[in-house]
């Protein structure tokens, strides 16, 4: 992690947008029951909640919990609540029909007019595929009678004109609800939306229904279908800083319609390095334009890491998964300088900031990647020692990460250039390894199925001993009487002879960064050989059982 930028305690960039709402300062950080008590005792809490982003209503909402903020809902405008359900309602391309019962159910608990107007928040084609997930048929009384279907499960429109068979009995008092309202609502749209469920498939009612939610999402940043990963594509880096060096004015000028309130990046640490393009706006016009851009970042990253919005750990991860890449990508671009950090927060936007730090990893995820190749698969990461599996594992992920040193190797976006020094450091020195294993030694990585045979230390320690033994490098297995000799030849003492710490097998060209960390990774194989004969007697038989694994043995 870079060093911290200057104490913020106090004056968060952050703490101050609450009060454009009239809202406390640290409105963001109140638990669920306070931001509910805030709110109501606002003289006016519909002209506040009204002014929030659709995106930031949700968040609000569904941050207190939608049965307990139930007499906040009713304030909301056509806007927002079309937003709300959007976001509930979907997972995915799938619709959830369950969700979005539950908010008209909770309209009613307001008012039956109450719910009405949600009614109209409503596409017509969402309501249709709503009634058509819980039904098989809909069909006359004529049919009903010409048929002979017993009464079970048919729930008869208010008007008598159409019977519904439910697919589930549990579906019954369901459709009652949504046709009662439908048909107070307006009798003929209900009876021109029942005639076309019976012409429409589930497919085709729920294709269209995701078209229009999916433009809307698109206004407030979400990606589109089609769109959901571009923001991870190669992004160019020098342009950009190019662009920075050049400008001399802040093109931040232009508010946003809607003031943020930031409650998605209320808990993200604020100690990462991206902190100090928020500070340096603090007192600048244009922190509300920043943090606008900022979580309309957070939305179309979130859109391309998970398919539930409605979650709210969802918003605040995929906040924290933001700041963090922009923390890489800010300190890439300013050299970890904080006065150029600041003075880049005037020009470079979030998401430039964020697609930069992602490019700053790229290299290394390549590399990784194709070290998985190298192995045969990520089944054999197990050849390298637990702390290098899992790195390899982080960073060839999409998108990438890194992994702790010590177990349990938990992943994490990184926090800062640091962490991804450290990651690039630990994938050269794993392809370096595995390339000297197979080309050099002429390891075969596929040889026995994945998840099992020797690891690439035992590989080199093996090499190495069959080169002190006979003189010439080799992977063929150590019997017990070789164990004893090269106890005897290889030792002085406990310890390996320092002369032959610098063998053959690893000299001969040039220091460049793979050869010495070959040559480093050597080292530490044969530490633990050294670990393993060096308190045997070399006068006594070994048991090849006894050495484990690091070395190739005879079993």
């Amino acid at each position: 992690m870079p060093p911290d930028p200057p104490d913020r305690t106090g004056n968060d960039a952050l703490d101050r947008l609450p009060g454009a709402f009239g809202l406390p300062a640290r409105f963001n950080s109140l638990t669920p029951t306070a931001r509910l008590k805030a709110l109501l005792a606002l003289p006016d809490p519909g002209k506040v909640l009204r002014r929030l982003r659709p995106d930031e209503f949700f968040q609000v909402i569904n941050s207190i919990g939608l049965e307990d903020a139930l007499g906040l809902l009713p304030y909301g405008s056509s806007e927002q609540r079309k937003a709300y359900m959007d976001i509930d309602a979907w997972s995915g391309w799938k619709f959830q029909p369950r969700r979005l019962d539950r908010i008209i159910e909770v309209a009613g608990e307001v008012s039956s007019d109450f719910a009405l107007r949600m009614l109209d928040d409503l596409d017509p084609e969402i309501i249709a595929l709503r009634l058509l997930s819980a039904t098989s048929e809909i069909l006359t009384s004529d049919e009903i009678e010409a048929r002979g279907l017993p009464d079970l499960g048919v729930v008869t429109t208010p008007d008598g004109s159409f019977n519904l068979i439910c697919h589930e009995p549990d579906d019954v008092d369901v459709v009652r609800r949504w046709l009662d309202l439908l048909f107070a609502r307006d009798i003929y749209e209900a009876l021109r939306i029942l005639h076309a469920i019976r012409r429409e498939t589930p497919a085709a009612l729920e294709d269209d229904a995701f078209r229009f939610r999916d433009a809307r999402l698109q206004d407030l940043g979400f990606p589109g279908a089609a769109d959901r990963f571009s923001v991870y594509e190669p992004f160019d880096v020098a342009s950009l800083r190019k662009r920075l060096d050049e400008e001399s004015e802040t093109p931040r000028a232009s508010r946003p319609a809607n003031p943020p309130l930031a409650l998605a990046l209320a808990t993200v640490d604020r100690r990462l390095f991206a902190w100090v393009a928020l500070e340096a706006l603090a007192d600048s016009p244009a922190l509300p334009s920043f943090v606008s851009e900022l979580l309309y970042l957070v939305n179309r990253v979130m859109g391309a890491r998970t398919d539930d919005w409605f979650d709210s750990d969802a918003w605040t991860e995929s906040a924290a998964h933001v700041l963090r890449w922009i923390s890489v990508g800010l300190e890439n671009l300013s050299g970890g300088d904080h006065d150029r950090a600041a003075s880049l927060a005037m020009h470079a936007s979030p998401s430039e900031m964020f697609r930069t730090g992602i490019q700053t990893i790229r290299p290394a995820h390549i590399q990784a990647r194709g070290v998985v190749a190298l192995v045969g698969g990520p089944g054999n990461l197990h050849r390298f020692d637990g702390a290098t599996a899992a790195m390899i594992h982080a960073l060839a992920a999409f998108p990438p990460r890194v992994a702790e040193p010590n177990p349990p190797y938990l992943f994490n976006d990184p926090t800062g250039i640091g962490d991804v020094t450290r990651a690039q450091a630990v994938v050269l020195k794993a392809e370096s390894v595995a390339r000297f294993a197979v080309a050099a030694l002429g390891f075969d990585t596929g040889a026995t199925p994945a998840g099992t045979g020797p690891s690439f230390a035992s590989v080199v320690a093996t090499a190495w001993a069959r080169s002190v033994l006979t003189g010439s490098p080799s992977l063929d297995p150590l019997s017990g009487a070789e164990l004893q000799s090269l106890r005897a030849m290889a030792f002085e003492g406990s310890k390996i002879r320092q002369a032959l710490r610098r063998p053959t097998l690893s000299e001969g060209g040039p220091a460049t960064p793979e050869a010495l960390a070959v040559r480093e990774f050597l080292g530490a194989a044969l530490d633990r050989v050294e670990e393993a004969l060096g308190g045997l007697d070399p006068s006594l038989p070994i048991n090849p059982r006894f050495v484990g694994d690091c070395l190739i043995v005879r079993a």
